[in-house]
């Protein structure tokens, strides 16, 4: 039994249903069911009754759940020791959003990187709810995540907001607009980052909250990609505006969105009994970044 499985069944538990549990702890309803009949079978009983309806505790469960916070406490002074251990061997693991390391931009991070040399800093990049449910889970020391968490446990600090813009090529009614509405976008062609980027469920929304039809031609994992299929007339792009910067602007313009789709960059890390020195320290760097901007 660890941290992360006491969590779940508490929320389970607590919600009566494990498919609520999986959507707020950012879990899939196999992993929560998967985490519920490990523990069933650590402690050779079982925690609940299952319906079509949902879960219904039973006594065992009742017995868990009084002892749960306890144990949680428990975890928490040895994550903390964890942490302290951690600080003494001078180890820093960051999980980011994929499109956050860009949107800071990286330079950011790297700055922090040259500058605390005497710190190992890994980081990694994956799915939005992955990283929030990994720091949920205290699985690393601090995020990046496009939105805000709200997750029991879990601290966040804003760090930066970035635009959704409208990537126009030359020659294209839309081009000289200054604003793009959402009626403009109606039957527009469009190419955008597949369902893998937050940008791609944002958008889907942004079609539905305004009432317009467009069809997406293009998905692609590649900004790159996304921007020669603009170039060559392809279709207009949905990106963000720090993604192609990189890019010769030549015969194509960004546009902003009459009404924005912001993209907040926020900072979490796992609550703990004692402040983890080098979270703080990179917290304060990207606030201080954040300010310069």
């Amino acid at each position: 039994m660890n941290f992360e499985e006491l969590k779940c069944f508490q929320k389970v538990y607590q919600l009566k249903s494990m498919n609520q549990a999986a959507k707020e702890l950012y879990l899939t309803a196999q992993g929560v069911g998967r985490i519920i009949n490990k523990l069933e079978n650590e402690l050779n009983t079982s925690l609940f009754l299952r319906s079509a309806k949902g879960v219904a505790p039973l006594r065992s469960a009742d017995i868990l759940y009084e002892h749960s916070q306890e144990l949680l406490e428990q975890f928490g002074i040895i994550d903390a020791a964890i942490q302290r251990e951690n600080e003494r061997e001078n180890k820093l693991t960051l999980h980011c959003a994929r499109g956050s390391l860009n949107a800071l931009p990286f330079g950011e991070i790297a700055d922090f990187i040259n500058a605390h040399q005497e710190i190992e800093i890994s980081w990694s990049e994956m799915a939005n709810d992955k990283v929030k449910s990994n720091i949920h889970m205290r699985q690393a020391n601090a995020g990046l995540v496009i939105g805000k968490t709200e997750l029991e446990g879990v601290e966040e600090v804003f760090i930066a907001r970035k635009d959704t813009r409208v990537l126009v090529y030359n020659g294209h009614p839309l081009y000289m607009k200054e604003r793009i509405t959402p009626r403009d976008l109606e039957n527009e062609r469009i190419v955008i980052l597949n369902q893998n980027y937050r940008i791609y469920h944002e958008f889907k929304k942004y079609c539905e909250k305004h009432n317009i039809e467009v069809s997406i031609v293009g998905l692609t994992e590649d900004s790159h990609l996304l921007y020669k299929l603009c170039q060559s007339k392809q279709g207009i792009g949905i990106v963000l505006d720090f993604s192609v910067d990189d890019f010769e602007m030549n015969d194509l313009r960004l546009i902003p969105l009459e009404y924005p789709i912001n993209w907040d960059i926020y900072m979490i890390y796992p609550q703990s009994v004692e402040k983890f020195q080098h979270v703080e320290l990179l917290k304060k760097h990207l606030l201080d970044c954040n300010e310069k901007r």
